[in-house]
């Protein structure tokens, strides 16, 4: 037996799920796009550092707390990029 649903609870989850498929469109439609611009280094590198990129931003933003491991994992990504492209 499930729970009748109401207007509301549909019209929030129709924005929730327009939100995501249109953010997840774009993010896309941005990576191929950035793809046909830049060699294939440049573009590994820089989704490499997508995950150490976000996680200071949560870190900034949200007051979400950074440990020893997780900064030791940036530190080690960032090392990695530059010794891969800052030659």
């Amino acid at each position: 037996m499930s729970a009748a649903r109401s207007p509301r609870q549909f019209a929030l989850l129709g924005a929730a799920t327009f939100v995501y498929v249109a953010s997840v469109a774009i993010a896309y439609w941005a990576v191929v796009e950035a793809g046909r611009r830049f060699a294939a280094n440049t573009m590994s590198m820089a989704l490499l550092a997508t995950h150490s990129v976000g996680l200071l931003i949560s870190a900034w933003a949200l007051n979400e707390p950074i440990n020893t491991s997780l900064l030791m994992g940036v530190v080690l990504t960032a090392t990695g990029i530059h010794m891969t492209v800052g030659r």
